[in-house]
């Protein structure tokens, strides 16, 4: 059997893995829980991650796998990235095991290692970027206690945040309370002040509501000048990357759960407040999932 290499993705809500061929062609698929050890720590980490490959390798064995590339959320501190590419070789011993971080896969799957920005809005949000002389740059990705604007979880805890205000008459009323509510099985909506103080609720399940604020801001105004401003911190970071890499125009790639389904008034905003500032940028599709990026990126720099 020819040697197989297993490509994941591991965000900051779920996880993706594919088990390619030399060739990069598909033999297997699988979805999984969170991998960022950040969030859930790491025993939780170690878990998802032989979960996530139990379910990949069904019908394979690991002593098929030559090589295991994983683009992991929180893994920018080294030491982070360090200790979760041991916990994935004592999974793998026989294998070579190389870690990135989630954004930086994920721009080698949208570019193929060319020049390019891909902007990431899901559960948190970051910018990574490539220019012609092959530089690199990030802006953003600090979390969802410290930053993280514009991404899933900041948008629902800005939406918390009104409902509460207009409980306490400091804000207008809006719709979003009573999809706050049934959201969260909720009777009052001060009900919810304990549940997110104290994590009660997983970061990436209040994330999930950011869908919620999407949906209603086609007709609520408050929930409107949400995505409005999110949209302007999604272009910051655009175009703070761009200025660290002296970049006068880019392609620009999006990716991440918020610009699914509901997307349409994220993208929006923020193209507006691009085209605001005169900001000379081309959407273009990815040439590849982050899974496949984190393979490309690893044979580049770890071949």
């Amino acid at each position: 059997m020819n040697r197989l290499t297993i490509g994941i993705d591991g965000g900051g809500s779920r996880s993706k893995a594919v088990l390619v061929d030399g060739d990069l062609d598909e033999k297997a698929k699988a979805e999984g829980k969170c991998l960022n050890p950040l969030t859930i720590g790491w025993d939780n980490f170690a878990d998802n991650l032989l979960d996530l490959c139990e379910s990949l390798l069904k019908g394979y064995s690991t002593k098929d796998i030559d090589q295991v590339c994983a683009g992991l959320a929180g893994t920018g501190a080294e030491e982070v990235r360090i200790r979760a590419q041991e916990v994935i070789a004592a999974a793998f011993p026989q294998a070579k095991v190389c870690v990135t971080s989630d954004a930086l896969a994920a721009l080698y799957g949208a570019f193929e290692g060319r020049p390019g920005l891909l902007l990431i809005a899901g559960t948190g949000s970051i910018c990574v970027g490539m220019n012609e002389e092959l530089d690199t740059a990030r802006t953003g990705g600090f979390g969802r206690i410290l930053g993280d604007e514009g991404g899933g979880y900041w948008i629902a805890i800005e939406a918390i945040k009104v409902c509460l205000l207009a409980y306490d008459d400091r804000n207008p009323p809006t719709g979003l309370k009573a999809a706050l509510l049934e959201y969260f099985s909720l009777k009052e909506i001060q009900d919810i002040i304990p549940l997110v103080s104290s994590d009660e609720i997983p970061p990436e399940k209040v994330a999930a509501f950011a869908e919620k604020v999407l949906e209603l801001s086609e007709s609520d105004v408050v929930a409107k000048e949400i995505i409005s401003r999110a949209g302007s911190h999604l272009a910051s970071l655009v175009t703070s990357t761009m200025g660290k890499l002296y970049m006068e125009r880019a392609d620009l790639v999006v990716w991440g759960g918020l610009w699914q389904s509901s997307g349409a008034p994220l993208r929006r905003s923020m193209l507006t407040t691009l085209h605001d500032h005169n900001v000379e940028i081309y959407l273009q599709e990815p040439l590849h999932p982050p899974e496949i990026g984190a393979i490309i990126y690893c044979k580049e720099f770890n071949p």
